[in-house]
């Protein structure tokens, strides 16, 4: 739909309207919204299942929030609901730490700036995700924290429960315990053909159609005398979590051919904290005949 109204009634052409702003369709008076393409930009209406899906996501929000205020405060913690922290509200605040519950998509670059500002007002911020966050936003990543005991972890709620998912070696796999438990660690094997065969075949897809990283990757390794697709220790299981196949390639690559590592995504965990672990990793997985994942 290329026109709509405002709500003071005045047409407007979906070229000139404004992403996130309201308007009206001017035959059934629905609310609609605006939608940019790559070479268009047109009018769409809401429907009620969008309409539901946010409600549903902040009735969600608000109830975690009161649930975990009461299980803290029945430990004997003192919590503010909705505390001001400078410029930013915490969901809950307990002394000097902040507790935030992550239902809707965040880049990293947002929560960075939302981390620091905590760290300039001296609050500890500990970030929980939704239910399935990962599965449905995968940005799980920024997320992460990281202990020599768990490895990466994640913290997700579920109910009115929170889970800790430990040993990450990707955003996807993970294993998950109750946060009030001890871990219980074991070594998972796996039949290493059919997994090289499986990563063989992701990489030749890669290589099938290249983006403008892989086709940087492949330029390296030809300046190197050699072929991305010939690497086959870049294919090996790896303890560490990456963001796709594609930065787990790059990072492989930078330390084989001891080149600049790229920017990581965590949030946090420091730059050369994350380049030292994946380099421990990595060193111990070249060094193993059998590889194995620990969940």
């Amino acid at each position: 739909m290329q026109w709509a109204k405002t709500k003071e009634g005045i047409y407007i052409d979906s070229k000139h309207a404004s992403v996130g702003t309201t308007y009206y369709c001017p035959y059934c008076q629905r609310v609609v919204k605006v939608r940019r393409c790559k070479k268009t930009t047109t009018f769409y209406h809401v429907t009620a299942a969008q309409k539901s899906t946010y409600v549903s996501e902040s009735s969600a929000h608000k109830m975690i929030k009161k649930a975990m205020a009461q299980q803290l405060r029945q430990r004997g913690y003192e919590v503010e609901l909705e505390a001001v922290c400078g410029t930013q509200r915490a969901d809950l605040k307990s002394g000097d730490c902040v507790l935030e519950f992550q239902f809707s998509p965040l880049s990293a670059e947002q929560l960075r700036q939302r981390h620091r500002g905590y760290q300039q007002q001296h609050l500890r911020d500990i970030w929980l995700t939704g239910p399935y966050y990962y599965h449905r936003y995968r940005r799980s990543l920024p997320f992460m924290y990281y202990q020599k005991d768990c490895g990466f972890y994640l913290l997700e709620i579920h109910g009115q429960t929170v889970q800790k998912w430990y040993h990450l070696t990707s955003t996807s796999q993970a294993q998950h315990i109750s946060l009030w438990k001890n871990p219980k660690f074991k070594p998972f094997k796996i039949d290493k053909q059919r997994y090289l065969a499986y990563r063989q075949r992701q990489l030749m897809y890669l290589l099938r159609y290249p983006s403008k990283e892989i086709r940087q990757l492949q330029h390296c390794w030809q300046q190197h005398g050699s072929l991305l697709q010939h690497q086959v220790s870049l294919l090996y299981p790896l303890a560490f979590p990456c963001s796709s196949l594609t930065h787990e390639l790059t990072l492989k690559t930078c330390y084989l051919l001891k080149l600049t590592y790229p920017s990581f995504p965590f949030v946090f965990i420091a730059q050369n904290k994350a380049i030292e672990l994946f380099e421990q990793t990595y060193a111990q997985q070249l060094t193993y005949s059998q590889s194995y994942f620990l969940l």
